[in-house]
């Protein structure tokens, strides 16, 4: 703390400082030790008195922070205020985009920072919103540490898992390529059995037509051909034929033998 008032009275420069024509003439630099020096020199020498809040937060370390639509966002840390709340800041960032404000802090704790108001006079106290409950009662460079950590984690993380998802889309790739040739390959296998089957069926059918035109067309001036073999004509000899003429009765003549068959009976009977 005592450093900080040494830097702060001796080294810091105020640039919002409005130095008078007396303080351009003497070339004094808006550093609060030498405005005091000149002062006490060329003023009455009177001191002003100021609200024992408004000095400590003179003697503060100064920083920027963004208006979001989630908070205000300082080193990784999102705070609150009533003045954002009764303003609609939040709702404003939201619509019109964000925006920067400057703040001052304490280094050795995070559970408030405070905005910079009319120049270093007043000052609206920002406190961590809920949802930050995790940097509570820590010292900023221990948030800083922190969130450093997790960023090299996070890295390390997403280097895995580009690992892995390069593994997984060359072995999709790999699947998909296979898939495709043994697709293509049916493709082409199917093709070909449905090629050999309507040759084979346009085969069958022309041998089919090529019967029915034989045998169905008709010829004119040529005989018939007979669907049945012709029976084969055997020669009989002389003895056969005189046994085919006893066996053989002719109607007319088979009638006549029957009644003389029948008038030998009646005389053996007699």
């Amino acid at each position: 703390m005592i450093r900080s008032v040494l830097y702060h009275n001796n080294h810091h420069y105020m640039e919002w400082y409005d130095r008078n024509e007396f303080l351009v003439a003497d070339e004094i630099d808006p550093i609060p030790r030498e405005l005091w020096n000149w002062g006490i020199k060329n003023r009455t020498g009177r001191l002003k008195k100021q609200p024992e809040d408004i000095v400590k937060l003179n003697l503060l370390y100064q920083g920027t922070a963004t208006v979001t639509p989630s908070g205000i966002l300082f080193k990784g840390m999102y705070y609150g205020c009533d003045l954002a709340t009764k303003e609609q800041w939040y709702t404003r960032a939201r619509v019109r985009g964000s925006w920067k404000v400057k703040v001052c802090y304490d280094p050795r704790t995070t559970n408030e920072i405070y905005l910079w108001l009319e120049d270093g006079k007043k000052f609206e106290t920002c406190v961590l919103l809920e949802r930050e409950e995790r940097y509570l009662n820590k010292r900023f460079e221990e948030v800083e540490d922190l969130l450093e950590i997790e960023k090299h984690s996070t890295r390390e993380k997403l280097d895995s898992v580009m690992r892995a998802k390069i593994e997984l889309d060359a072995y999709t790739k790999a699947v998909v390529e296979e898939a495709v040739r043994k697709t293509g390959a049916a493709i082409q296998k199917s093709a070909l059995s449905d090629r050999n089957r309507i040759e084979k069926n346009r085969q069958r059918r022309k041998m089919e037509k090529e019967m029915n035109r034989t045998q169905e067309a008709f010829v004119l001036g040529k005989p018939p051909v007979a669907n049945e073999r012709k029976a084969q004509i055997v020669p009989l000899s002389a003895n056969d034929s005189s046994h085919l003429e006893t066996s053989y009765i002719p109607p007319a003549k088979k009638i006549s033998q029957i009644k003389a068959y029948l008038k030998e009976d009646d005389g053996e009977s007699t």
